[in-house]
C-alpha cells in the first residue's frame, strides 16, 4: 500500500503528529510504502532522518510570513495579492502548490493520502 503524507512546515507539531501516526500505521500493516512531502525546515528534518531519499518530496507549501512570535497577520494578509519580501503572492503560491501536489499524485499513484496542516 502506497501512502502519501503531506506535512505542513509551520511549527514542529505537524511533524510530531505525523511521525507518531506512522509508528501506529506501521504497527498495523507491514506492507506500507510511505512518501513524505513538505518544505523547509521539515523537508531537511525528513531528509536527515529517513533512509530512502526517493520517498521524500520537496513541495512548495504556502506558509504565513513569520512575525518573530508567530505569524504576522498583517504581512501575511498583504501577501495575498502582492509580493512581500522574498515571497510571491499567496494566490500564486497556492496555485503552484496545487500543481505540484497533483503532479506528485499522478506520478506516485498513492492508495491513501494524509494531509496534516492548517
Amino acid at each position: 500500500m502506497k501512502v502519501g503524507e503531506f506535512i505542513y512546515p509551520w511549527g514542529s507539531g505537524h511533524y510530531t503528529r505525523m511521525m507518531r501516526m506512522d509508528r501506529i500505521l506501521r504497527g498495523m500493516r507491514a506492507d506500507l510504502e510511505i512518501h513524505y512531502s513538505s518544505k523547509s525546515p521539515i523537508y531537511e528534518r525528513l531528509a536527515a532522518s529517513m533512509p530512502d531519499p526517493t520517498k521524500i518530496h520537496n513541495i512548495g507549501m504556502p506558509t504565513p510570513i513569520d512575525g518573530g512570535m508567530g505569524p504576522s497577520l498583517g504581512r501575511s494578509m498583504a501577501n495575498i495579492l502582492f509580493p512581500i519580501s522574498d515571497r510571491p503572492p499567496l494566490v500564486s503560491q497556492i496555485a503552484r502548490y496545487f500543481n505540484e501536489e497533483r503532479n506528485l499524485y499522478k506520478m506516485e499513484e498513492f492508495d491513501l493520502v494524509i494531509n496534516d496542516g492548517d
